[in-house]
C-alpha cells in the first residue's frame, strides 16, 4: 500500500511537469527536421530531404523562415531556420549551384536578422510584463509587423531578376546587420 502511495505521490507532479514541458518536448522533434541559424553554418546542397518537384520551373525549392516557439512558462524565442524536410535541389551538379546557395544564404541570413528583431521585441515585451511569460496570442499580435516586414523583404530578394545582384547587393547589407548589437 505504501508503495502505491509512493508510486502516485511521484506520478502525480511528474505528469503534470510533462505537461507543462509539452512544448518543449515538441520543438525538440520538429527541430530535427531544421537547420537553425548559426554564425558558422553553410547551406549544402546534401541538407536537403524533400524529393525534387521534376515539373517545377524552379531549379531550387528551399523552406526559410522563423519558428516563434513558446512554452508554458511564457518563454519564447524566435528562430530562423531551414526546413530540411521541405526542401529540395534538382540539380546539384548545375554550373550556377554556387550562386544559388550563395542567394539561399544570403535569405537564410534575412531570417536570422529578422529573428533578432522578434527577440528584442520579446525581451521588451517580457521587461514590460515584469519579467513574466507572455501569453502566445499576445506575442504574435506583437510581433505581426516585423514578420509583414520580413515576408516583404524576403519576397523583394526572391523576385529579383538577378541572383548575382542581389548576392552583391544583400551580401553587405546582411552582414553588416548580423554584427550589429
Amino acid at each position: 500500500m505504501k508503495l502505491k502511495k509512493l508510486l502516485l505521490f511521484l506520478t502525480i507532479p511528474l505528469a503534470i511537469y510533462l505537461y507543462l514541458i509539452r512544448e518543449d518536448i515538441m520543438a525538440v522533434y520538429r527541430f530535427r527536421n531544421f537547420i537553425v541559424w548559426e554564425k558558422t553554418n553553410e547551406l549544402k546542397v546534401t541538407d536537403f530531404e524533400l524529393r525534387p518537384n521534376v515539373n517545377s520551373n524552379d531549379d531550387v525549392c528551399i523552406w526559410h523562415g522563423i519558428y516563434l516557439k513558446s512554452n508554458s512558462f511564457g518563454e519564447s524565442k524566435a528562430y530562423a531556420i531551414v526546413d530540411k524536410s521541405q526542401s529540395w535541389i534538382k540539380d546539384t551538379n548545375n554550373e550556377d549551384i554556387k550562386a544559388e546557395m550563395e542567394f539561399q544564404k544570403i535569405l537564410f541570413d534575412v531570417s536570422e536578422v529578422y529573428s533578432r528583431k522578434i527577440n528584442k521585441k520579446i525581451k521588451v515585451l517580457k521587461y514590460a510584463n515584469d519579467d513574466k511569460g507572455i501569453p502566445f496570442e499576445k506575442l504574435k499580435k506583437e510581433v505581426k509587423p516585423i514578420i509583414i516586414n520580413y515576408e516583404k523583404l524576403k519576397h523583394e530578394i526572391h523576385n529579383s531578376k538577378s541572383k548575382n545582384q542581389v548576392i552583391e547587393k544583400w551580401r553587405l547589407i546582411v552582414n553588416e546587420k548580423l554584427t550589429e548589437k
